[in-house]
Parts: structure tokens; sequence; C-alpha cells
């Protein structure tokens, strides 16, 4: 073979290997934004689940025994709160929390319908104006799957546990630590029922 031969033969071995290196790092760089694309599409799906955790942790607070669910809940006055209130320990009163602490050490896991109140959030509910839930002193609680023994044993333990002031509802129990006081469903004592009023006094 000719200088000229080989030189030709080592022009097409090199510009077949520069076609191949080129092939390899077109290739390498699909496979660095595949990479890339996964990484991100990764951290989007952790920052979702994130959000989600942090959603459901807002609804059910595991190590309180404290659930919410976002539905309605009938008061028994003909006035529906949402069972999605203000944060509950926000502005709540250390002597509300611990009334709270105490009776669910005494009773077990409650259902909190509504603790704290805006003012805003208070006229939307038509809480009356002067609430205990605006002063952080209040928790109402869903009842609306306990028998009546039960919500008798629930008002009991709350008294016991420093509540003074009770409502109480057809699906809910108000306890406040307010003046010593009870009512019914339009908000007098004249309504408590009377399966309650000796529980109340």
């Amino acid at each position: 073979m000719s200088d000229r031969d080989q030189h030709t033969d080592k022009q097409k071995r090199l510009a077949n290997l520069q076609q191949h290196m080129a092939r390899a790092n077109h290739e390498e760089g699909i496979r660095t934004q595949y990479d890339r694309r996964i990484a991100h599409t990764q951290s989007q799906i952790g920052d979702l689940l994130r959000t989600s955790q942090e959603r459901i942790d807002r609804l059910y607070n595991p190590s309180l025994g404290i659930t919410r669910e976002p539905r309605s809940h009938n008061r028994g006055g003909g006035i529906t709160e949402p069972d999605t209130p203000d944060r509950r320990t926000s502005g709540m009163t250390p002597a509300a929390t611990k009334a709270f602490s105490a009776l669910e050490s005494s009773y077990g896991p409650l259902s909190v319908t509504s603790a704290h109140r805006s003012p805003e959030h208070n006229r939307s509910v038509g809480g009356a104006r002067n609430s205990q839930h605006l002063h952080g002193n209040a928790y109402d609680i869903d009842v609306s799957n306990l028998t009546r023994d039960e919500r008798i044993k629930l008002i009991q333990a709350a008294r016991e546990a420093g509540f003074k002031g009770v409502g109480v509802y057809d699906n809910s129990l108000h306890f406040d630590v307010g003046p010593p006081r009870a009512w019914g469903s339009d908000y007098t004592r004249n309504t408590v029922p009377d399966w309650a009023r000796s529980y109340v006094r």
C-alpha cells in the first residue's frame, strides 16, 4: 500500500472514530438530560408528597388523637359550622389547653370541630358576639357517633378536667373554661336536654 493510500485509510479511520465519539457524546447528552428530568420529576413528586402530608397532618394529629374532617357539622341550633376550624392550638389559652389535655387523658381521643376562632370565622358560623372561642377558651367536640351515656360520661369528664361552660347540641358538645353556665340549642338553659340537666349544673 502506498503512502497515499495509508494516509487515506488513516483519515477514514479517524473520521469513523470521530463519528463514533460524536454519537457517544450525543447519547451521553441525552442520558444527562434524561437524568436531569428524572431528578426534577422526583423533586416535584417529593414536594407534592410533602405538601399532601402537611395537609393530612392538619386534619389528623396522631400524637394527640385529634381528627378533623372537612365536612359540615350541624350544632343543633339551626347553624351549620364547617369542621375545618381555625388552627387548633393557635390562640388557645393555657387553661383551655390544659383542660383539654386532661379531658383526653381521662376520656380518650376526641374529634374537635372548632377551637380558637377569628372574629371573621366566628361571624361566618353565627357564633355568639362574645364567644369564648374568640378568647381561645373553648372547644366544640363532635359527638354525632356517641350514645347518650357516652355523652354524659364526656360531660362529666369535661367538668372534672376544668371546663365550666357546657353547650349541649344535637351533634356536638361545647366546653369552655369561662364562667360556669350551660345552654342548649337556642343558647339558653331552657333548651338543655332533660338527660343532660343534672350533669351541667
